[in-house]
Formats: C-alpha cells, sequence, structure tokens
C-alpha cells in the first residue's frame, strides 16, 4: 500500500502502533491497533518482533479527525519497571512515507517519528502537533539514533511545510522552524494570532527557496530574522491588513538571490521599503490592491536585473518613476485598473510617466 487516507472518523481517539488485542481495539491494519485508548499501557508489545509499520506506504491523509488525540511514538518495553528504550530500526513507522497531509485534527498533539518526511500539510491543528513534530526531546534522540546509527533531527529531510488555519501558532514556530535545514518551501496562511515570524527560526532555514505568507491578520513585519534567508528565491506577503514594511530595510539586504516579490492587499503600505533598491538580482514585482501607494521610488532604477512589472487595482497611485527607462532587462510592465496612474498616462501623453509603460485599463 502506498497510499492511505483517513478520513471522517469522528469517534476515532487514538492509533497504536504496538498495541494488540486490547479490546478497545477497533479495527488493525498491519500491526496498528486503530480505537479507543486502554486504560493501561502494560500490554504494549515489542515493536522489536514485528516487521516495519506500513512498509511501502508513501502518501498519508488524516482527515476530519476531530477526537484523535495522539498517534505515539514508537517504543518498546524494556522491563518490568515500564522503563522504555527505542525502537531497532526494523520495526520503525513508514519508512517511505515522503507526504502527510493533516486536515481538521485539532485533538491530535502527537505523530510518529518520520524520518523520510519531504511535504508536509497541516491545517485546523493545534500548535503543539507541529511543536511535537519538529521539537527532538532526549527519547526521540535515542529513538532515531538507534534507527540511523547516528545522530539526526526530526523532520530534518522536510522540504515544503504547508501551515493553514493554526490560530495558535506563535510559540511553536520560533522552536518548529530550527530543524528545518532541508526546508524549500514554507507557506504559512490564516494563521491570524502569528504578529512575526521568529528571527532564530528563520536563520535555520539555510535551503529556503519560497516563503508565502498570506491571511495572516494580526502579522505586523517579517522581523529581521530575513536576513538570513540567503538562499530565498521568492517572496510572497500577500492580504495581511496589520503589515506595516517601513522597518524592514536590514533584512532585505540579506535576499542576495531573490528573483520574485509578489505584494498584494496590504492597506498600510505606503511606500515600497528602501532596502528593496539592493536586490540586484530581483527579476519579477508584483504590486496589487495596495490602496494606501501613491508613488514609486526614484530608486527602482537600481533593480537592474527587473524583467516584469506588474502593478494592479493600486488606485491611488499617480505616476511611475523616469528611472524605470534605464532598466535595460525590463521587457513586460502590466498596469491593471489603476485609474490616476491611467489618466496621467493619456493626460500627459509623454513626460514624467513614460508613455511606453502605459496600457489603460
Amino acid at each position: 500500500m502506498k497510499f492511505l487516507k483517513l478520513q471522517s472518523l469522528s469517534a476515532l481517539e487514538y492509533i497504536d502502533n504496538n498495541c494488540i488485542g486490547s479490546s478497545s481495539v477497533a479495527n488493525t491494519a498491519s500491526g496498528a491497533a486503530v480505537g479507543t485508548p486502554s486504560s493501561s499501557r502494560s500490554n504494549l508489545m515489542s515493536a522489536a518482533t514485528r516487521g516495519s509499520f506500513f512498509p511501502a506506504l508513501e502518501k498519508l491523509l488524516l482527515d476530519g479527525l476531530p477526537l484523535l488525540k495522539e498517534w505515539p511514538r514508537e517504543v518498546v518495553m524494556a522491563n518490568d519497571h515500564g522503563e522504555i528504550a527505542p525502537a531497532p530500526q526494523q520495526s520503525s513507522s513508514f519508512p517511505r512515507l515522503t507526504s502527510l497531509e493533516i486536515d481538521h485534527c485539532s485533538s491530535l498533539v502527537s505523530m510518529p517519528l518520520l524520518s523520510s518526511l519531504e511535504e508536509l500539510t497541516m491545517r485546523h491543528v493545534s500548535e503543539k502537533l507541529l511543536q511535537s513534530m519538529t521539537v527532538q526531546t532526549e527519547l526521540d534522540r535515542q529513538i532515531t539514533e538507534a534507527a540511523t546509527s547516528g545522530p539526526s533531527y526530526p523532520l530534518c529531510t522536510l522540504q515544503t511545510l504547508h501551515i493553514w488555519f493554526c490560530e495558535d501558532l506563535v510559540s511553536s514556530l520560533e522552536l518548529g522552524l530550527r530543524n528545518l535545514t532541508s526546508l524549500r518551501d514554507l507557506q504559512i496562511i490564516d494563521c491570524h494570532k502569528l504578529v512575526q515570524l521568529p528571527e532564530e527560526g528563520l536563520r535555520c532555514l539555510v535551503s529556503l527557496q519560497s516563503l508565502q505568507i498570506n491571511s495572516c491578520s494580526c502579522l505586523t513585519s517579517l522581523s529581521r530574522g530575513i536576513q538570513h534567508l540567503t538562499t530565498l528565491q521568492k517572496l510572497e506577503v500577500l492580504q495581511c491588513g496589520a503589515f506595516d514594511w517601513s522597518n524592514e530595510d536590514d533584512g532585505l539586504l540579506g535576499l542576495v538571490n531573490l528573483q520574485s516579490l509578489y505584494i498584494s492587499m496590504l492597506p498600510k503600505l505606503t511606500c515600497l521599503p528602501h532596502g528593496l533598491q539592493h536586490l540586484t538580482t530581483l527579476q519579477v514585482l508584483s504590486i496589487s490592491f495596495c490602496d494606501g501607494l501613491v508613488t514609486l521610488p526614484e530608486w527602482m532604477g537600481n533593480l537592474v536585473s527587473l524583467a516584469k512589472l506588474y502593478i494592479r487595482r493600486c488606485h491611488k497611485l499617480e505616476s511611475l518613476p523616469d528611472s524605470l527607462r534605464c532598466l535595460t532587462m525590463l521587457k513586460q510592465v502590466d498596469i491593471i485598473h489603476c485609474e490616476l496612474l491611467s489618466q496621467r498616462c493619456q493626460r500627459e501623453g509623454s513626460g514624467r510617466v513614460p508613455t511606453n509603460f502605459c496600457l489603460p485599463s
């Protein structure tokens, strides 16, 4: 089996890789017990007596499991006193799982260690789940070292992380990003209590290429931590009503490989941040639905690699800088539904606003 979906199981409370024969078991598959938790965990059997849990599974979807509380770490009973020891390599959970999607599992607080995971999407989950999956405990360290014959970190192979509707995503993000050194794509969407991205967490994203922040209504800034994202190629900041980019200059200087910048629905944006002028690798700039933006700065002429400029529905924008004429790489300028700018283009025809840049709506 390469794909497994557990969906709309409204009474499911507990999944245990190790427990067999419990009276609470409702269903079993490949050694997994699925049902309500037993009153005692003393009947845990050694996982070492069985093979890997779903050894061929590559994609797992958990959707609509509101009462599911935990899918615990895989352990073995070491002695009669209940002391636990790491499970050996042959009993690891999901050794080939590369894609995991968790949706509407608001009570879930733990998952097995996932040593091969590359894509993780989380919607409507608690911050405790993200923290448990990404922060390494001492027991986790023992388990992973026993399984891999060396040190390892949770989700160290993860390349894509999409987080949606996680209202309490605050403290867990600071710790949760620290081990994600292979992460290339990060999306944080509709997390309305998020005020700022964690500086220390961003420092560890040494492979990140794409960052999207969307519909985070309390986000005020990206934080100076973005200066550490030296591999970032694409940045999107969309529909963040409290976002103020006036103090981000120092952080922007570190985006030495940024190629695409998309900003949309930022009502507090009255001018582009000055640090943007130093991004000489920027090729695509898109600005839309920013009603506070009146003009674009002359220093845009420093964006020597800019090839495409998109400006949409910026209703108060009145002019474009003359310096755009100096951008020899600029091949496409789309101006759509910017009424004041279009009127000025038609009225003046030439001069401060280059007529060849104007496409009246």
